[in-house]
């Protein structure tokens, strides 16, 4: 046992050096990671997207210039190192000869360089930018950003500028022709790769459908129709009683779900309350009209369809003030009512529904426990006593 013990003494100086040596290892590794320098370091950069008008090309000069003017003292409040972008209608026509602007502009413009283009390229290389629509190639056609009246002459107006140092972030800028805005201007898309910080953002599962279209007597019964259909399909089923409480339940969803897909379709922004469903309907055909042009091969064609485009935006138009009558006259309608009824809370919503301000504020009543309270005699002897209490 003494044996043992010294050993177990002679072996313990020894475990505490090697614990020592492995301790001093690791903090001269802190140490070392701790004196990283400042210039490898991760720093924060944020970024400034001015969406900007400029005047036309037959402005006077001071105007312009003022429009400059303005525009640099915002740039000069910016750091270098943060990211800037500059994108809008600037009236500019670069051009494709980028002959002593080669670090501000591509080859890749449309038309020819007029006085508010060089401007613009003035201002680009006195801060160091990039106008990013002259260094990606595209067809014509994804270059153009307006048309004039005539539908004969187009322009590159519209342009996405970007800083020098963020060059390789840009990785896309065309025309999407698309949209259907009833203008003669077209959207500019750019595509950026950012490393961003990570941010982890709840989605909704929820799905919204058109039920305005429901407004429309023909979708109703087209809808009522496909719901009785699938529903005698689906009552054979639930007849044999092979299925629980839960795969009936998946499939009732089921057959909602897919008929109002089918019938009514997701809604996709949102719709005015007031809209019918006979303008949403021309809205979609108006929407066609403008694909149809955007496939024209020819100049015949192309006439042809911007015709049709203008009946059907016309018509859109019409049908909208007729919606916006009606709906006028229906709250007007309801003023009247709630007046003659004494009803002073309706009669006070009804001009904010129209201002678009309304917003309707209908909370449950909960007893003390918290319990949802559904009858309309528990509602009021809670206010009673909480009416006693005060």
């Amino acid at each position: 046992m003494k044996r043992k013990t010294h050993i177990t003494q002679k072996a313990w100086p020894s475990c505490c050096h090697m614990r020592h040596r492995m301790l001093s290892l690791a903090g001269k590794r802190r140490d070392q990671g701790s004196s990283m320098p400042r210039s490898k370091q991760r720093k924060k950069t944020s970024s400034s997207t001015y969406p900007v008008l400029a005047p036309t090309n037959d402005k006077d000069e001071e105007t312009k210039e003022d429009f400059y003017n303005k525009l640099q003292t915002l740039c000069d409040k910016l750091k270098e190192k943060d990211m800037t972008i500059l994108m809008g209608d600037l009236n500019a026509k670069i051009g494709s000869d980028n002959s002593g602007y080669e670090e501000v502009m591509g080859r890749q413009g449309l038309g020819n360089m007029n006085e508010n283009g060089e401007m613009l390229a003035d201002f680009c290389a006195f801060n160091n930018m990039i106008i990013g629509g002259s260094v990606f190639p595209h067809r014509r056609i994804h270059k153009a950003t307006w048309v004039s009246p005539d539908h004969r002459t187009e322009d590159q107006i519209y342009h996405i500028c970007i800083g020098r140092k963020f060059r390789r972030s840009m990785q896309d800028v065309k025309v999407q022709r698309g949209a259907d805005a009833a203008s003669d201007h077209h959207l500019v898309l750019a595509r950026m790769k950012m490393k961003l910080k990570k941010r982890e953002v709840k989605k909704s599962t929820r799905t919204q459908y058109n039920v305005d279209f429901l407004k429309d007597r023909l979708t109703t019964e087209t809808f009522r129709l496909t719901v009785r259909n699938k529903y005698e399909a689906l009552e054979d089923l639930l007849d044999e009683g092979n299925m629980n409480i839960d795969t009936q339940w998946q499939q009732i969803k089921e057959m909602w779900t897919s008929t109002c897909s089918e019938v009514l379709g997701q809604k996709k922004y949102q719709q005015k309350d007031w809209i019918s469903a006979d303008t949403l309907n021309k809205v979609q055909v108006r929407k066609e009209k403008k694909g149809a042009i955007n496939n024209s091969r020819t100049r015949a064609a192309k006439a042809t369809a911007q015709e049709e485009y203008t009946e059907a935006n016309r018509a859109v138009k019409n049908s909208v003030k007729t919606d916006k009558a009606n709906f006028i006259e229906d709250l007007a309608k309801e003023a009247e009512d709630a007046s003659a009824q004494g009803n002073m809370k309706q009669l006070y919503e009804i001009p904010r529904k129209f201002a678009g301000k309304y917003k309707r504020t209908d909370r449950p009543i909960k007893d003390k426990n918290g319990n949802v309270l559904t009858s309309d005699e528990d509602q009021l002897k809670r206010w009673r006593e909480n009416l006693k209490n005060c």
